[in-house]
């Protein structure tokens, strides 16, 4: 049963209090159809939120004792930073569901392909839609909310989500919202009309559109007193009032500065209460403006006068977010200021030139609460803080360092000041390591996570290095889970017969750098050994790395006829040999997805020794045919795969056989059980 009972809900404007729900009397129970009509603005979407405890009413109370979905289609509460599967993940989490139960629902249902691992800011609008409809039928919810008419997709699939919803969830409670008497009749067995504020009740439903559309009067409702304004002098009301309009215009930006702050602005918890309280906080275009906001010293006054506590000279220049997050800090026992902190993080953009980690990181600031975790031997929910205030050195690996410390109040990241924003998706990817280890971890302790290409020489997590100690899979393939699109579309891979008898190679030029001459690098070596035998090798450098001297080594290139355009990764599929080169470390996902065509693959020794996590399964001649670092010898092995194609073909489904065993479950497995026995040896020696 849902049931609402003498709810109202206003809002605050420039012109004063808007009421959109004055006395609202509303009843559901398990398994009813219940439709709400109204018309344009008449707060149907206002109700669905109350119903959904998105907001709460101002007086009033809503009971519940059935689970309540979001507004079916809606996808404007996922995060556009996260994949479709990190989505799914992250709903699965909360509901404690397994995602691995859903995922092969969700791929069917939705259509979307390899769209499920791409980040969801890249969808379109309806394909938010689906995957937010999928997401909901995921959760077997006691009431779905339905707000206007779901148009979900195309005619074909607008069918499948009526099958999924009325057919196969037909005993579920539901509640329609919508200003389509139509739609209402074919769905619902009883109606309620929204009306200047007041919600008018129906058993039947022809009484319920006549008076929708002729507004027949029924018994007066008893609407909620009003509340009376203590009265003051007009010129102190004047300073007041000028104070309150500079005040909102800083904290919720100029588009916003007619919003009315119906307050005691000289009561400095009460000013703090309806700023970190307000919906406004919910806007992204709000968030973003907080974080490309700087404060002036005068408006720093203005806030610490109100707020009553900011020191305004520690502030200056600094985004108005990290003003605000420093405050709620400091008040972090209030709850609508840990709602703040975390409302924020939601709908702000968390990735990107603009978005919340490369402010904070050039601020050198605090993200509160990026995350949290239920901590399950205390039963306590704690927040996963990231700062961004270690000082550089002159050692690269050590700046792309992500210190953790665990605490009894926590976990607090320390990361480099101004750390590229490259390194930000890094962080998010290994947190499938990270926090399965801190739901169940004693709360004290500390390790590291190396997040740049080459781990540090010493005791850090890392995805590559030249020791294997501490290793841990790599972050392209966690967002991937264990590149699964590829482990399936590349099982169907063209016969050998149909296959080019060449080796192939594309890639960036990395790793030039390290060498004397071009030539003497293992990219640009085989790049050169393809233009002298075409016939048995293709091998091309697509893109220049940006270091110094760029410019004239693609002169070079061009000059040698070393250049190609990129191409697919997938037109590996069309050639009998592949080939893997070291770049400034291993090669990460381009090596795995080599090991998956089941085709032979022509492995460069790497020359310093980087390896990554499941690098012990190579063995060479089994599994991979090695070529001296060097590539000096990569012809005469290629010649010898040509002249042997019954090994050639059994040493590559061995690849292939070997990237099947490294699967995403034993691979995250296996990275909890390295990030523990860190953790360990880092707590007996008190680091």
């Amino acid at each position: 049963m849902i049931r609402l009972e003498h709810v109202r809900r206003s809002y605050p404007t420039h012109h004063g209090s808007v009421t959109v729900l004055k006395d609202v009397n509303f009843q559901i129970e398990r398994g009813e159809r219940v439709g709400i009509l109204g018309k344009n603005g008449a707060g149907k979407s206002t109700m669905i939120r109350l119903i959904s405890g998105a907001e709460k009413p101002n007086s009033g109370r809503i009971i519940r004792d059935m689970s309540v979905s979001w507004p079916l289609a809606f996808g404007g509460g996922f995060q556009g930073a996260l994949t479709g599967i990190d989505n799914l993940r992250f709903i699965c989490r909360i509901y404690g569901q397994d995602w691995r139960d859903h995922i092969d629902y969700v791929e069917e249902f939705t259509e979307l392909g390899r769209f499920m691992r791409e980040p969801m800011s890249t969808y379109s609008s309806g394909m938010r839609s689906r995957l937010a409809f999928a997401l909901s039928m995921v959760i077997d919810f006691d009431c779905f909310l339905i707000d206007e008419i779901m148009a979900v997709g195309d005619h074909r699939f607008h069918e499948r989500c009526h099958i999924e919803l009325f057919e196969k969830r037909a005993n579920h409670a539901m509640i329609f919202v919508s200003h389509d008497p139509g739609f209402l009749r074919d769905s619902c067995r009883r109606i309620s009309v929204l009306s200047d504020g007041l919600l008018h009740n129906f058993d039947d439903l022809e009484h319920g559109f006549e008076f929708y559309y002729h507004g027949q009067a029924l018994p007066p409702q008893v609407e909620a007193p009003q509340i009376e304004e203590t009265q003051m002098d007009a010129p102190q009301e004047r300073v007041l009032d000028d104070r309150r309009h500079d005040f909102v215009r800083i904290v919720f930006g100029p588009d916003h500065a007619g919003v009315n702050m119906p307050i005691d602005i000289t009561d400095p918890n009460a000013v703090a209460r309806w700023v970190f309280g307000h919906p406004l906080n919910s806007d992204p275009i709000v968030a973003q403006y907080r974080l490309d906001r700087k404060v002036t010293a005068d408006e720093l006054t203005l806030l610490w006068a109100l707020f009553g506590s900011l020191v305004p000279g520690n502030h200056v220049d600094r985004s108005l977010h990290g003003v605000l997050a420093d405050y709620a800090e400091t008040r972090i026992g209030c709850d609508v200021s840990r709602t703040f902190l975390q409302t924020f993080e939601r709908y702000a953009p968390l990735e990107g030139p603009n978005g919340v980690w490369a402010h904070m990181s050039s601020e050198g600031s605090a993200i509160r609460r990026i995350t949290s975790f239920h901590h399950v031997p205390t039963g306590r929910e704690l927040p996963l803080r990231v700062e961004f205030s270690r000082p550089s050195t002159h050692v690269h690996e050590e700046n792309e360092l992500a210190e953790f410390t665990i605490g009894e109040e926590g976990v607090t990241c320390r990361l480099l000041t101004s750390l590229p924003i490259n390194y930000t998706s890094r962080m998010f990817a290994v947190y499938p390591i990270i926090m399965p280890y801190l739901e169940h971890c004693d709360l004290s302790g500390s390790f590291d996570i190396s997040l740049g290409d080459e781990g540090v020489m010493g005791r850090a997590l890392s995805f590559c290095s030249v020791l294997r100690d501490y290793l841990v899979a790599d972050p392209y393939f966690i967002q991937t889970a264990g590149y699964a699109q590829e482990r399936q579309s590349y099982g169907i891979a063209h016969r050998w017969d149909e296959l080019k008898d060449q080796a192939y190679w594309r890639g960036t030029d990395t790793g030039v750098f390290r060498y004397r001459t071009y030539a003497a690098a293992p990219r640009v070596a085989a790049a050169l050994m393809s233009r002298e035998r075409p016939d048995i090798l293709d091998a091309r450098i697509t893109r220049i790395e940006l270091r110094p001297g760029h410019i004239e080594k693609e002169a070079w290139y061009h000059e040698m006829g070393l250049m190609g355009p990129e191409e697919d990764q997938a037109n590996i599929l069309n050639y009998r040999y592949q080939i893997d080169i070291d770049g400034n470390t291993n090669t990460w996902s381009s090596l795995f997805l080599k090991l998956l065509t089941g085709t032979p693959v022509l492995k460069v020794e790497s020359e310093f020794g980087f390896r990554q996590w499941y690098y012990d399964l190579l063995v060479p001649w089994e599994n991979y045919v090695p070529v001296a670092s060097d590539a000096s010898d990569l012809i005469e092995k290629i010649e010898w795969l040509r002249a042997n194609p019954e090994q050639a073909r059994k040493i590559g489904l061995a690849g292939r056989r070997l990237a099947d065993s490294v699967t995403y479950e034993e691979s995250i497995k296996e990275s909890h059980a390295t990030l523990a026995r860190l953790v360990a040896l880092n707590r007996r020696r008190n680091i």
